[in-house]
């Protein structure tokens, strides 16, 4: 299963270097990272596609927390909970950063 905490991680980093302060544009209330609009890049570039399109991902996009890979180890019924995973993952980033902030 893959490590969400450890992915968006890493996609925060990435974020910070092409996106300083990405984390102070993200609506945490509204962060859902199954919708293409609601998700981190969604929320940073309108969409998901266009994020990943001006970001020039080098790297596969669930490497950096950016979406849920498909390894065969659960069911795709079980999609919803991996990307809540996600999510929770994602908040907790921009937790931190927002408190190193103040």
């Amino acid at each position: 299963m893959q490590d969400y905490k450890a992915a968006a991680s890493a996609g925060a980093k990435f974020l910070d270097e092409k996106h300083p302060n990405w984390f102070k544009q993200i609506d945490t209330n509204k962060l859902n990272m199954t919708l293409t609009n609601d998700c981190i890049l969604g929320q940073l570039y309108g969409d998901y596609f266009e994020g990943a399109k001006q970001l020039a991902l080098d790297v596969w996009p669930h490497v950096v927390g950016f979406n849920v890979q498909y390894d065969g180890t659960f069911s795709v019924r079980d999609f919803p909970k991996h990307y809540k995973l996600s999510t929770d993952a994602w908040k907790e980033e921009i937790s931190q950063r927002l408190a190193k902030q103040v």
